[in-house]
């Protein structure tokens, strides 16, 4: 059982990180071939080469032992050991240089570093756009699509027209919703108003606001317990629960206790036990840890699902946007609330941690997968971008000084900035990868 789950985890693993990585290399491959800038070797995979053949252009494509990723390295030129930069005098060498990356104009140099996280930004907004387009919005007038069971009865029926929840007219564009969802709870039952058979009539259906589990995060206690999308959840410690609100605030009240939970699953009552863990949870621009369990809501408090309609392609492009700005202010807001220490390192995921997600994730549906994969795709591009060693942006920062201040950088200092960034994110690897391992 742990060897099936450990390879699907590897497998789902590989399946995200390594074309990820390979588009990012495509992307400096491109940008250089662009700006006539020469290639050294383009490789797929890492470690012993297994296969490799030269092109008309001189690039020397490899495929190797690890599927991990790849790389594109650029030839480097016997000039001045000091300061490769520099020009050589003799005119055959001359040209060789302004082929070769030292010798590309410092704006070219630059647009090839920021190609490969460019290509990652450009993937997750074409994913997330195309997670848009496929889940679609919801029809108006609101037509209900499917009545979910739940242990409480409901008169609702397919093809009920939504008029009125609890006396409140239902939202007639999706701009409303936000607004709506802050409905006063129901105790046991909920009051609708649909158009049913030509007329309008008055039924009743489930609470509102079920502690109803939509989603289920990998890596979680509700995860490891054995909690599914669909349950939901009656009982918590004896005590009987209606709304998702009521779990809750269960859940942060227990400091980490183990909680016995029943749970209601297609008819039949099971019974749990799970100890809520620390977690970030966002608040606007701050980050702080609270006690949860590792579950999320359905993104409407009520028991049935809606019909919905695809969005038309320029709509889904436009709404990608949204998806891709709010994962690089999440990212930004977690990494600070990492350096100021507000939430713990041990929400750091490494290759182990990354691939257990990738593995969880992969079997909860297609949807969640490629989420992921789009947010992992951001994230290579995120942290690329950053102007610290030994990534892209860095390269950026040192070709736009140089360039500055006429080439009076010495070559040594960046060589120097690399080695030791490279050092401390060999550590840094090997500290987040203990991690996965020992932290809880």
């Amino acid at each position: 059982m742990f060897e099936n789950s450990f390879f699907l985890s590897l497998i789902g693993f590989l399946i995200v990180l390594t074309p990820l990585v390979f588009i990012h290399e495509l992307g400096h491959y491109f940008a250089a071939k662009l700006f006539k800038i020469r290639t050294n070797a383009f490789a797929v995979g890492m470690g012993p080469i297994l296969y490799r053949r030269v092109d008309k252009q001189g690039t020397e494509w490899r495929i190797c032992a690890l599927p991990i990723g790849g790389y594109v390295s650029f030839p480097s030129l016997e000039n001045d050991p000091k300061n490769p930069y520099k020009a050589p005098e003799d005119p055959e060498k001359l040209e060789e240089f302004k082929r070769t990356l030292y010798g590309a104009h410092p704006l070219k140099k630059m647009i090839v570093y920021f190609a490969g996280p460019f290509v990652n930004i450009v993937v997750a907004y074409l994913v997330f756009a195309s997670l848009i387009m496929v889940e679609g919005n919801f029809s108006y007038p609101l037509k209900i699509e499917k009545v979910v069971q739940t242990p409480y009865s409901s008169d609702l029926r397919k093809g009920d027209i939504l008029l009125q929840i609890n006396g409140k007219n239902v939202p007639k564009n999706d701009f409303e919703w936000a607004n709506f969802l802050n409905l006063p709870e129901a105790n046991t039952n909920t009051e609708y108003k649909v158009y049913r058979g030509g007329r309008e009539l008055k039924v009743s259906g489930s609470p509102t606001n079920l502690a109803r589990i939509e989603f289920v995060h990998p890596n979680s206690a509700a995860f490891d317990t054995g909690l599914m999308a669909g349950d939901i959840i009656t009982v918590v410690e004896g005590k009987e629960i209606v709304h998702f609100a009521q779990l809750a605030e269960a859940v942060r009240k227990s400091q980490g206790k183990t909680l016995k939970l029943e749970v209601w699953r297609a008819g039949d009552i099971l019974k749990f036990e799970l100890t809520p863990r620390k977690r970030p949870l966002q608040n606007g621009t701050e980050v702080n840890e609270n006690w949860m369990i590792g579950i999320q809501a359905p993104p409407i408090p009520f028991d049935f699902e809606l019909v919905t309609t695809r969005n038309n392609w320029l709509s889904s492009l436009l709404n990608a946007w949204t998806f891709i700005l709010l994962n690089i202010e999440n990212t930004f807001i977690f990494l600070k609330a990492i350096l100021i220490g507000s939430i713990s390192t041990c929400n750091l995921s490494g290759p182990i941690g990354i691939a257990e997600i990738t593995g969880d994730v992969a079997q909860q549906g297609v949807f969640p997968f490629f989420s992921l994969l789009a947010s992992i795709s951001l994230a290579l591009a995120i942290f690329n971008l950053l102007p610290i060693p030994p990534f892209d942006g860095f390269h950026m920062a040192f070709t736009a000084s140089n360039w500055i201040l006429g080439g009076r950088v010495p070559y040594q200092l960046m060589n120097g900035i690399s080695l030791t960034g490279i050092l401390f994110f060999i550590c840094f690897f090997i500290f987040i990868s203990w991690q996965d391992i020992f932290c809880i």
